[in-house]
């Protein structure tokens, strides 16, 4: 049997039905991946042209406008132009001109400019990680609304996944009713618990962790910001980032490499959690590595204490080896 024929087998069982498709994770990927699966082009590329259903599950209760800065680079920007969203993506530029490397002076040391066409630190297409979420969020309703080929169930997650030879069975965690899917898609980031869920043998055995902590936030417009990004290095293997957005604020990212256990298991305390506690024990911990840092820490360490918007992460990759489907 050729390849076009067994993809055309493989399609014949829609020929009555759409194709369902469940995607866990409302932030970038997800409704990215919705729009495309649903797009007019999408479904005429199709081997028989059948109708795409996606379902898209997120535990927030509605899409979160937070985040820092995304660049949009490679094919990132052939993707972004396929879904026509390029002059959308464009018009909400962060207005970054670039990368300052400065001393505890202020002193430049190295400056790197926007380069049109990647290749520098700052990407041509620069936008907040919230805005782009919106712009694909509303691409994906298409101005459909509940009425479209997208339904979003925010404030809900996959239970359970059941492989069935028909699809996989669908449980949900927060009361939305069960459902069996043709393709179950994990968009929900590095921590992913589709792929935790899928794989159970995997554990924590895909998680990489690279040594680093780092710290988002934003803070308010200082008299030494401008559209110029500056990125300072402090001893001890410390960074402070300080980088410009289009609505008025900086944004703010610390970096640590350090061993201490705290660090870790101070992650843990605010997992889950927007204003907490444990939120606060990580900010107390922050301030503690960082308020000798120099240059403009003490600044920064006054605008994380009142950020609502802090979160703090492990820089780690997930890997995990490709295994055929039994």
């Amino acid at each position: 049997m050729t390849e076009e024929h067994s993809a055309s087998d493989q399609m014949s069982q829609f020929t009555h039905r759409p194709l369902k498709v469940l995607v866990s994770g409302a932030g970038i990927a997800g409704p990215c991946l919705a729009t495309l699966l649903t797009s007019a082009t999408a479904v005429a590329s199709a081997p028989s042209k059948v109708p795409v259903h996606v379902t898209v599950v997120e535990r927030a209760p509605a899409p979160r406008p937070h985040g820092q800065n995304v660049d949009i680079r490679g094919k990132g920007i052939d993707v972004v132009a396929r879904m026509g969203l390029l002059s959308a993506v464009r018009a909400q530029n962060t207005t970054e001109a670039g990368i300052n490397f400065v001393d505890a002076n202020n002193k430049v040391k190295a400056s790197f400019p926007v380069l049109k066409g990647g290749g520098g630190f700052t990407s041509e297409f620069e936008i907040m990680r919230g805005t782009l979420a919106q712009i694909f969020y509303d691409a994906s309703l298409n101005g459909k609304g509940a009425d479209g080929n997208v339904r979003y169930l925010f404030g809900e997650t996959i239970k359970a996944i059941h492989e069935e030879a028909d699809g996989a069975r669908i449980e949900f965690a927060n009361g939305a009713a069960g459902d069996k899917f043709d393709v179950v898609v994990g968009a929900d980031g590095l921590g992913s618990s589709v792929r935790r869920l899928a794989f159970p043998d995997a554990g924590r055995d895909v998680f990489k962790p690279l040594g680093q902590i780092a710290a988002f936030f934003q803070i308010p417009l200082g008299p030494t910001d401008g559209p110029m990004a500056r990125w300072y290095n402090a001893p001890q293997r410390r960074c402070i980032f300080l980088r410009p957005d289009n609505v008025g604020t900086t944004r703010a990212l610390l970096s640590i490499i350090n061993k201490d256990d705290r660090l870790r298991s101070v992650l843990k305390s605010g997992a889950g959690t927007d204003s907490s506690e444990g939120v606060k024990k990580q900010k107390a911990l922050i301030r503690e590595f960082f308020e000798d840092a120099g240059w403009e820490a003490q600044r920064v360490m006054e605008g994380m204490d009142k950020a609502e918007d802090f979160y703090m992460q492990e820089v780690a990759q997930a890997m995990r080896d490709i295994a055929p489907h039994p």
